[in-house]
């Protein structure tokens, strides 16, 4: 009965350790995305903004509260629309792994920014939904 108990306080133990090393682990991403000069977004598979690093808000002029109201679309200059439509459908659609392309932005100010796009389509997996990594 002792070892028995023992056994669950190990495995007890065992799971605490591999929770602590995936908080660890989370936190670390969380803070490389916060501390990156490169802007970090993940975007929705419909398009809309789900979070959006501090670097990203100051190079298109909004807080992420203001572009979890709009879609990559949206901030997309008119011209580039077409490109980036097409991108997104082939990475969603498994054609394409990276969608990179140097494009347009429309900033909050009505000024344009070009930047270097590189989008990532990631599957749901478990009770993650599906979502787009975007560094900018």
């Amino acid at each position: 009965m002792e070892t028995r108990g023992w056994l669950s306080c190990f495995d007890l133990s065992e799971q605490k350790c591999a929770e602590e090393a995936l908080r660890a682990s989370e936190e670390r991403r969380s803070k490389l995305a916060e501390n990156s000069s490169a802007g970090i977004a993940l975007v929705a598979p419909d398009g809309r903004f789900i979070a959006a690093n501090l670097a990203l808000q100051e190079m298109l002029g909004y807080t992420e509260n203001e572009l979890r109201g709009r879609t990559l679309l949206d901030i997309t200059h008119e011209e580039d629309r077409g490109a980036t439509e097409t991108g997104i459908a082939e990475a969603y659609n498994g054609r394409r792994r990276v969608y990179r392309v140097e494009k347009r932005y429309l900033r909050k100010d009505a000024g344009i920014m070009w930047a270097d796009v590189s989008l990532v389509f990631v599957p749901a997996n478990g009770s993650n939904a599906a979502f787009f990594s975007a560094v900018i």
